[in-house]
């Protein structure tokens, strides 16, 4: 009969082990999901920014509007017009990483920005903005934009 209850004890403590080791490997494989998901939602916000731009290079005074998904924890995208000479003076002082990237000279002009501080950052060829450099809010992992195609450039602003 002792024996009985150390069996009962020793397959209940196993199946809690057991069931413990499915609910961490099932954790791990949703957040795993998550991180490529997001990763997915950036690379395919990139390509359309880049697509977009390159598709009113050739252009001229096309404008469209714009509707790009990114990640939720982005709450800004930033660009700035690196063909004048003193790019990194117009970035604010409160974006210092941004800043620092345009004056190092780093052919960066759209920086993804994540509370205070800065994600992503990439290139989209030639680009204009207000005052050389300009910020639009995110909100709910979605922002919308306004494309003008200059000829020469393709203006961004927001719609």
């Amino acid at each position: 009969m002792k024996a009985q209850v150390q069996a009962r004890i020793l397959i209940y403590v196993l199946a809690i082990f057991i069931a413990g080791m499915i609910l961490l490997y099932g954790y791990s494989v949703v957040k795993n999901l998550l991180v490529t998901q997001e990763s997915v939602q950036m690379l395919d916000f990139k390509k359309n920014v880049q697509d977009q731009v390159e598709a009113l290079s050739y252009a001229f005074r096309d404008v469209r509007e714009n509707r790009f998904q990114l990640p939720v924890k982005y709450t800004g995208l930033c660009f700035v017009n690196l063909d004048i000479a003193d790019a990194g003076d117009k970035v604010p002082d409160n974006y210092t990483l941004i800043k620092n990237s345009v004056k190092e000279g780093a052919r960066k002009n759209v920086f993804v920005v994540e509370g205070n501080r800065m994600g992503e950052a990439f290139t989209v060829g030639k680009i204009e903005v207000e005052n050389d450099f300009t910020c639009f809010p995110v909100v709910n992992g979605q922002v919308r934009l306004r494309f003008e195609a200059l000829g020469r450039a393709v203006k961004i602003s927001s719609w």
